[in-house]
This record gives structure tokens, sequence and C-alpha cells, in this order.
């Protein structure tokens, strides 16, 4: 079998299961690129932009990652961990600066699993909904640095 082979046979694979699973659970579209190291090696869009005008979906619309980004950050995180450049123990405080100290204080794995008692999204929420851009990096850092707002009080073994 020559190198790469399946990725032929399973790119060919991917237009169809896509198109089932949007039908299967009636989304109105899906978007996808497909990495092989540093190249893209397919990109895919099916369904609609927009469903009152019937615009197509294509590869260029971006859609928001929201909560998808909390995979991509433990990933990241766990990486950075097997690699002995930071501990799941360590206090976020230790690797970024500024920080409100009841926030600089929270350990990197209770961060985590949401178990620091950071309530998600700060005191406005309306990046989520579209009320306002997100925040730019100064902005957040910023706000970080002002008193934490918890949903819950951490407890620290003794």
């Amino acid at each position: 079998m020559r190198k790469n082979a399946w990725l032929k046979a399973a790119l060919d694979y991917v237009p169809d299961w896509l198109s089932f699973q949007l039908e299967r659970y009636r989304q109105p579209g899906c978007s996808v690129a497909i990495a092989q190291g540093p190249h893209i090696v397919a990109e895919f869009a099916f369904g609609a932009a927009d469903l009152e005008t019937g615009e197509s979906l294509t590869p260029r619309h971006r859609f928001r990652v929201a909560s998808h980004s909390k995979s991509f950050t433990a990933s990241g995180v766990m990486l950075l961990r097997e690699q002995g450049k930071i501990g799941l123990d360590d206090p976020i405080g230790r690797y970024v600066s500024g920080l409100h100290k009841g926030l600089a204080g929270a350990r990197i794995g209770e961060l985590l699993s949401h178990g620091a008692g950071v309530v998600r999204d700060g005191a406005d929420s309306g990046q989520f909904s579209d009320r306002r851009p997100f925040l730019s990096r100064a902005e957040l850092l910023a706000e970080l640095s002002r008193k934490m707002l918890c949903g819950t009080t951490r407890a620290r073994p003794a």
C-alpha cells in the first residue's frame, strides 16, 4: 500500500459522513479543515451560512470557537506538562503576571477542571451574545487584575 493511501480514502469519505450528520442532527451547516502536519489537506463546507437568504456556507466563513477552545487549551497545557514545563499544581500566577491575588493562586489543574471558582464570562458576557466584541489582550489582562469574580469559594486542602 502506498504511503498515505489511507488519507485519500478517509478524505473521500468525509463529505458523505458530514452530509449525513448534518441531515441526521438537523444542523444548518458545517465547515471543516483537515491538516496533516503544517499543511491543510482538505477543506469542506456544507449547508447554509444564512438560513434567511439561503447563502451557501464556504470554507471562508468563520465560526466562533466558543467552548471548543477549552479542549484545545487543555491539550496544549497537557503537552507542556508532558514536556516538564508546567505542573498541574502550579499556581497560574507563576506564568501570568498582574492577576488578582485570588486568581493568581488558582492551580492550573483547578482552572482546567473548572474548579477554581472563576466565573466563565467575567463581568460582562456580551461577547458571547454578540452585544460587543471580544476583549483585547490588554482588556482581558486588566479585567483579570481586578477583583476575582467567583461562582464558588475555592476550598484548598490543608
